[in-house]
């Protein structure tokens, strides 16, 4: 994967995820079935992303962009004097922008992305604990009530315990 800064080209970002997507499941090597898995409950095992701590607001600068209000929206220029394109933050995905002409921009952090190429980078043995971790806690969480979606479909349940089994031998 190219290393790419924060905002910069979405789409092919988007179209590099997709790529890595297209691998269909019978055809995943041992690697690429673990990276699945534990792309599908990162929260588990990986920090929080992106980091609550970003500083968002520099990397608006940078791109001289700025960051309105939708309060504000209608009443300011969509190019301000400075030369600073309007953008607001699209809710509950911080880091997201969207501009006056619907393009998303992209600042969060590329560092400490849960995505396929920043996984691939790990072992095999890396992945399987990874695996191992997020499995447990996930189980924890479902048998214990602590799932944000009251989950407690008891098959599933035991496909993970089986499955972390399965690893663990």
């Amino acid at each position: 994967m190219s290393r790419r800064r924060p905002g910069e080209d979405v789409e092919a970002l988007e179209e590099d995820e997709d790529e890595a997507s297209l691998v269909v499941e019978e055809n995943r090597n041992s690697k690429q079935e673990l990276i699945a898995k534990v792309l599908s409950r990162w929260w588990y095992v990986l920090d929080d992303w992106p980091p609550k701590d970003f500083d968002y607001e520099k990397e608006l600068a940078e791109r001289k962009l700025k960051r309105v209000g939708f309060e504000q929206w209608e009443a300011e220029d969509d190019v301000d004097e400075q030369g600073r394109t309007k953008v607001y933050e699209i809710t509950h995905y911080p880091g997201m922008f969207r501009d006056a002409k619907g393009n998303a921009i992209d600042l969060r952090p590329m560092e400490g992305r849960p995505c396929y190429a920043n996984l691939a980078k790990r072992s095999e043995a890396e992945l399987r604990q990874m695996l191992k971790t997020a499995l447990a806690k996930q189980i924890d969480e479902l048998e214990n009530g602590h799932s944000p979606y009251n989950d407690t479909d008891h098959k599933y349940i035991q496909r993970l315990i089986k499955e972390l089994k399965k690893l663990t031998n």
